[in-house]
């Protein structure tokens, strides 16, 4: 039985790499360069499908948003919270007319 270590070290691979081939790229979002929205990610990204449609349409709800995409009210929710804590998004308490039903309040999400 041989040492893995010992043997890509004497075949001159390093980490599972062949010689010769071309690195990966490392294509991070904090890439110098990169546009301001890698974090949204392109806009066939779920999280980004949101952004737009919070761009383009102004405050809503998440039920609003998981209505347009055909998505649950949670998985909307789940990205929303990851926009938030990146800051691209911010919440607003929806105003309530008449008295409010059960579940979580509902809140509007703005750029």
């Amino acid at each position: 039985m041989k040492n893995v270590g010992s043997v890509a070290a004497a075949s001159g691979t390093q980490g599972g790499a062949r010689l010769g081939a071309a690195p990966t790229p490392d294509i991070s979002p904090l890439t110098p360069g990169a546009p301001a929205a890698a974090g949204l990610g392109s806009d066939s990204g779920t999280r980004g499908r949101i952004a737009r449609l919070i761009l383009e349409n102004g405050p809503v709800t998440a039920a609003g948003l998981s209505a347009r995409l055909g998505l649950t009210p949670a998985a909307v929710r789940r990205h929303l919270d990851c926009l938030l804590a990146d800051g691209m998004v911010e919440a607003r308490h929806a105003r309530q007319y008449g008295a409010r039903g059960r579940g979580r309040p509902a809140r509007l999400f703005a750029m």
